[in-house]
Order: C-alpha cells, then sequence, then structure tokens
C-alpha cells in the first residue's frame, strides 16, 4: 500500500492492485486495470474538483455507486468475479 500526496486534502493511494483517489479521505474514483471509475455520489464542490482534475485527460470513466470504492479499498470481493471486466456479484457489482 503507497500513499501519495498529491495536493491540499487529495491523495492517490495504490492498493490492491488499483490506483484510488482519495478526496478528505474518502475513494472517488480509480484506475483498475486499465479502465477508469469515478463515484456517481456527489460529494461537495471540491471533491468534484479533486476527481476532474485526476481524470483530466482520461476518456471513457465508468461511474460506480459510492460502495464499488469502498469494497475496492478493502480489498472486499468474492473470488468467482472480476470487478472490472465481468462482475457478477452485488460486491463486484458495488449494490
Amino acid at each position: 500500500m503507497i500513499l501519495k500526496t498529491i495536493g491540499s486534502n487529495m491523495s492517490e493511494l495504490n492498493v490492491h492492485g488499483a490506483d484510488i483517489l482519495l478526496s478528505y479521505g474518502t475513494p472517488v474514483a480509480a484506475f483498475v486495470n486499465g479502465a477508469c471509475f469515478r463515484t456517481e455520489k456527489y460529494f461537495s464542490v471540491t471533491t468534484s474538483r479533486h476527481i476532474n482534475h485526476w481524470l483530466d485527460s482520461v476518456q471513457n470513466v465508468v461511474k460506480k455507486p459510492q460502495s464499488f470504492f469502498d469494497n475496492l479499498m478493502n480489498g472486499d470481493f468474492c473470488d468467482d468475479c472480476d470487478p472490472v471486466s465481468s462482475p457478477k456479484c452485488g460486491k463486484c457489482l458495488g449494490v
């Protein structure tokens, strides 16, 4: 697990093979296996700015429920699913 501060109240965490953007300590966006995700939950203007800055030139960003990012932080996925390419269960689908 590697934590890198990239701005005021904005950090990047590498954990479980994913790069995760933390805004005020909350996971809100991630790069996983070459795919890019952002939370569909609205937190604040500043957190939205953090996400937009981090994803500045990225295309094809998929919105996921906040629970997807919470599970990603905990590595809480089942053994039968790939949370990115073929999610099958509620945990991996972020529900």
